[in-house]
């Protein structure tokens, strides 16, 4: 996992150092494509660059106060579930020139703030349950490892990984429910 760095340690000189978010997030990028989809390396690679020529598009809108994070695991997830889940393969680097990839307007102060209290909330109950179960949710969601690779990990198979996802999921989303969210 990456540390958390403002957006504007990205900046040099008032300019975007494209560089060093590709040095930063590149692995934090392909984990996010490698956890939602199945696909080849060249597909991936693809994504990639979509991804960081979008952020280089739009570097004039990113808050700079804020952390880069956020805006690149959405853009990714935007990405991937245009390309792979509506089944439109075929994704140019022309529509993306066309497109309005406007998820810097979706993140508002007031959402990151309730994505924080959301974690905190589900940070804090996850100590309380089982201790496998605990450590396979973080590893999945706040480490950004794949179920093939927490399988191998804790020497579980993976459709237990997956079982045991589905079941803290469950207790997550009541916890959630109940905590008014």
């Amino acid at each position: 996992m990456i540390k958390e760095k403002l957006a504007i340690y990205y900046y040099k000189d008032n300019k975007l150092d494209l560089k060093m978010v590709i040095d930063d997030y590149y692995n934090y990028v392909k984990s996010i494509i490698n956890n939602s989809t199945n696909i080849s390396e060249e597909d991936c690679e693809e994504i990639i660059s979509d991804v960081l020529y979008i952020i280089w598009k739009n570097c004039d809108k990113i808050d700079k106060h804020l952390s880069l994070s956020p805006y690149i695991a959405q853009i990714t997830k935007n990405i991937v579930y245009k390309k792979y889940h509506n089944n439109q393969r075929d994704l140019k680097t022309d529509s993306l020139e066309n497109s309005e990839f406007e998820i810097f307007d979706k993140f508002n102060l007031e959402s990151l703030i309730e994505e924080k209290e959301i974690n905190e909330i589900v940070l804090n109950n996850i100590e309380s349950m089982n201790k496998l179960d605990a450590e396979i949710f973080r590893k999945y969601y706040f480490e950004d490892q794949s179920i093939k690779q927490i399988s191998k990990d804790l020497n579980i198979t993976k459709t237990n990984v997956k079982v045991k996802l589905h079941r803290t999921r469950k207790k997550v989303k009541e916890l959630l429910e109940k905590g008014g969210f």
